[in-house]
């Protein structure tokens, strides 16, 4: 999925985004019976999820290293480093 020799973690992001993106469904397409009435969109938990998912792809301790970081700007009393 993600080799650091291959392609930087921006790239990788980019690119399990845009695939993400390609399998949006069109307005028209059923689905469980419903009809999309417009084009399905990535909604920010959508993005969210997105971005978990190459976090731990990138490093499987990299998703709470960034955790902690934003808990420590949110609680300037707190030492993360």
């Amino acid at each position: 999925m993600f080799n650091r020799g291959e392609e930087s973690p921006a790239a990788f992001f980019e690119r399990i985004k845009s695939t993400f993106i390609d399998s949006l469904m069109p307005m028209g397409t059923v689905f469980h019976g419903v009809q999309l009435v417009t084009h399905e969109t990535l909604n920010p938990t959508f993005e969210s999820v997105i971005v978990i998912l190459c976090l731990k792809a990138i490093h499987p301790e990299l998703l709470e290293f960034t955790c902690k970081i934003r808990n420590a700007v949110h609680d300037s009393n707190t030492e993360f480093l």
